[in-house]
């Protein structure tokens, strides 16, 4: 019952799960999502969806709320979802008197939902006995073309939402014909999409000098099979010693 994720299954799975009125499932023979009550049979090619319900969906509305840039909007989208009754509803009502508003919040709620869907297919691979590979699954590198731009410089590549807003960036050093990477960042607010590996391999992509280097953090554990999916070899290890802290 393996099934491989793509932007066009990405899409199905986000639409099931707004819809609150059906619960669906996905059929891993066809990659199509079906309502649960009509597959009474060869339940084994079914797979339940990520959990969704109100009460998620009510979070990610607050959690937006409080990052909009506007305090006074800010509190027009908290007093809606303080309604009691018909938040949702409301809440649309006021982003709809705020395009701009409006088309942030289409691209975070999707953005955050991608996050938990690729959150949930990574478990699904390690529940098969396949290689897990932390928070950015590979056949999920594609899905951020759609949601950022990539722009290379000579020190380096930055990536960019649609709307122009900084998501991340690469930064390298040059010692003679090598370079060294030397700084590797996504903005916390996208990570999880698979973005870092696609700024790797954008970057990949333009360099064209024969070495590159790059120091991984010991907190960066997981990104080291990206690297090593990229033809990358363990080249040296660095330990620190912190004084201060152990005298």
């Amino acid at each position: 019952m393996h099934f491989k994720l793509n932007p066009e299954l990405i899409n199905k799975i986000l639409f099931a799960m707004e819809n609150q009125n059906t619960i669906f499932v996905l059929d891993t023979k066809t990659s199509n999502i079906v309502p649960s009550n009509s597959v009474a049979s060869q339940q084994e090619r079914y797979i339940a969806l990520p959990m969704w319900n109100s009460g998620d969906g009510y979070r990610i509305r607050e959690r937006f709320a409080v990052q909009v840039a506007d305090q006074d909007l800010t509190e027009e989208l908290l007093s809606a979802l303080n309604l009691g009754k018909g938040v949702f509803r409301a809440f649309k009502e006021v982003l709809r008197q705020h395009p701009k508003t409006e088309e942030e919040w289409v691209d975070y709620r999707n953005r955050e939902l991608k996050r938990i869907i690729c959150s949930w297919y990574n478990a699904l691979k390690e529940e098969w006995g396949l290689e897990y590979i932390g928070e950015e699954p590979e056949e999920t590198i594609d899905l951020v073309e759609e949601d950022f731009t990539f722009q290379s410089y000579e020190d380096g590549i930055v990536a960019q939402t649609t709307r122009g807003d900084y998501a991340g960036r690469i930064g390298v050093m040059w010692r003679g014909t090598t370079q060294y990477i030397h700084k590797f960042e996504v903005n916390p607010e996208y990570r999880g999409l698979g973005l870092g590996e696609a700024l790797l391999t954008h970057f990949l992509n333009t360099s064209d000098v024969e070495t590159i280097f790059i120091d991984l953090p010991a907190s960066a554990e997981d990104f080291a099979k990206t690297l090593l999916r990229k033809s990358f070899i363990p080249y040296t290890i660095r330990y620190k010693l912190d004084r201060k802290k152990h005298p």
